[in-house]
């Protein structure tokens, strides 16, 4: 059986869905227990594609700052990344992992509007008929934070805009966030316990024809584009995520074989609302339903 979300933006596996990735120990920017069978586990990827810079933007338009000010402040994101599986007996099944965020919009040290995105919570559809997935609020509050730029373009006058890639590390402390692979064996020295649950990386909980407790990597790479500003305190958009996550190790052997995954980018969104005296993630969380209706 199949196994394998966290984010974010969300940051999303099937069985045990990606998160929301791995750290060098320090917030991230855009684009950047031994087992007892010493075989290591097959690695799971939330993508069999993947994104190591951002697609092309605004490459028949002009950047501008002139709505910067429009995004200025802070903001709740949910964003929702959906992918697809072919699990054995089933057929091809969906699931979608769901990111509540917080999202500070601000110009850096060279006048670049940037947003900063903090995850609170990571909630998964797992498999429907197959599986449940139950990601720990640890998870995604221990991540950490991933800052990109946010670009504007004009295009004749139509102008959407951009969150560049972002890459985040989970569960994990590697040399180059980017391009060193992910660890494959609990006994790795880049594996830390980034949800101190005394467990290697971070522990995703499954339920269904196959349960336990999966203990993974990942290192997350997503970004956003809307095609509209926010209007009204509020914004909408397309994700894009091309997520990589390892099983390190399991409670049951089971959750260890490898599972492809497809990005359904059709099916991937973001929004925002705008939010005023919302600074915990537990304030944030008990207002979500308000603020996502």
């Amino acid at each position: 059986m199949p196994k394998n979300r966290i984010r974010g933006p969300a940051l999303a596996l099937m069985l045990a869905p990606a998160l929301g990735a791995c750290s060098n120990g320090s917030a991230m920017t855009g684009d950047g227990k031994d087992m007892a069978d010493p075989a290591p586990p097959t690695d799971m990827t939330t993508s069999s594609s993947d994104m190591a810079t951002a697609p092309p933007f605004c490459a028949g338009g002009t950047l501008t700052k002139a709505q910067d000010n429009q995004f200025m402040g802070s903001w709740a994101i949910q964003s929702k990344v959906t992918q697809s599986q072919d699990v054995p007996g089933f057929g091809t099944k969906e699931s979608t992992t769901t990111t509540l965020s917080f999202a500070d919009f601000k110009l850096d040290g060279q006048n670049q509007l940037v947003m900063t995105q903090k995850d609170c919570k990571i909630t998964s559809t797992g498999v429907p008929g197959v599986s449940s997935v139950t990601i720990p609020d640890a998870v995604p509050q221990t991540t950490p934070t991933s800052t990109a730029a946010i670009k504007v373009c004009d295009t004749g006058g139509t102008v959407s805009w951009q969150r560049d890639q972002a890459t985040v590390l989970v569960g994990c402390k590697l040399a180059d966030p980017n391009t060193t692979p992910l660890p494959t064996l609990p006994s790795d020295p880049a594996v830390f316990d980034q949800d101190n649950d005394g467990k290697s990386g971070v522990t995703i909980k499954i339920t269904g024809i196959v349960s336990g407790d999966v203990y993974t990597v990942q290192r997350q790479r997503f970004s956003y584009t809307s095609s509209a500003l926010p209007t009204a305190g509020k914004a909408n958009g397309s994700t894009i995520d091309r997520s990589e996550q390892n099983t390190v190790d399991a409670s049951n052997t089971l959750l260890k074989q490898k599972v492809p995954l497809n990005p359904v980018d059709a099916k991937s969104t973001f929004r925002l609302a705008k939010i005023t005296g919302i600074t915990t993630c537990t304030e944030l969380i008990a207002q979500a339903g308000t603020l996502f209706p």
